[in-house]
């Protein structure tokens, strides 16, 4: 009888062991999870922030060529027009409005060339001359027309020769860009 006694006892160790083992598996599996949820919520945050990142450098590339392109056609300085990008999104407008108020402005510089009367009218009520005006440079001549319509204190007035200076109605586009000047 002592091997049996020896036997059961040996049973016992091994139930008391196995419990112990299927306690410590169900522990780990229960560990396994929860690292296999933690590594699933890891990869899903990973995802967004990288198409977040995606998505902020394409937008900050877009305006970034955006900007070139402008800086490419208008003979202004990449950061002339990026600051002209950012008064014009201050007032609710576009780079696209400012672009058109370039474009508005050399038919204008044209008509100063030709010596319109209309275009020479515009240049006097702004104080500059059209010898000045034609030797300046696109970005200068760009500033000096923004800074003198700024400080024009009669707004029909400054409608009036944005309109001459911009064109039809890119001059109505420009005049809350640079109100915010």
């Amino acid at each position: 009888d002592a091997y049996t006694k020896e036997a059961l006892e040996v049973t016992k160790e091994q139930e008391t062991a196995t419990k112990g083992l299927a306690e410590r598996l169900k522990e780990l599996r229960t560990s396994f999870v929860d690292v296999a949820a933690a590594v699933y919520l890891a990869k899903q945050a990973w995802g967004f922030l990288t198409d977040a990142y995606d998505a902020t450098i394409g937008r900050a590339m877009d305006l970034n060529l955006e900007v070139l392109r402008m800086s490419q056609t208008t003979g202004l300085s990449t950061k002339a027009v990026a600051e002209w990008r950012y008064y014009a999104e201050q007032a609710g407008g576009t780079l696209q409005n400012v672009n058109l108020a370039f474009r508005g402005m050399a038919i204008f510089l044209g008509n100063v060339e030709n010596g319109t009367k209309q275009a020479t009218q515009a240049l006097e009520r702004l104080g500059i001359s059209a010898a000045d005006f034609i030797a300046m440079s696109p970005e200068d001549r760009f500033n000096a027309i923004a800074d003198a319509l700024a400080n024009i204190a009669d707004k029909t007035q400054r409608e009036q020769i944005a309109l001459v200076v911009y064109g039809r109605f890119v001059g109505y586009t420009m005049l809350p860009i640079l109100e915010n000047l």
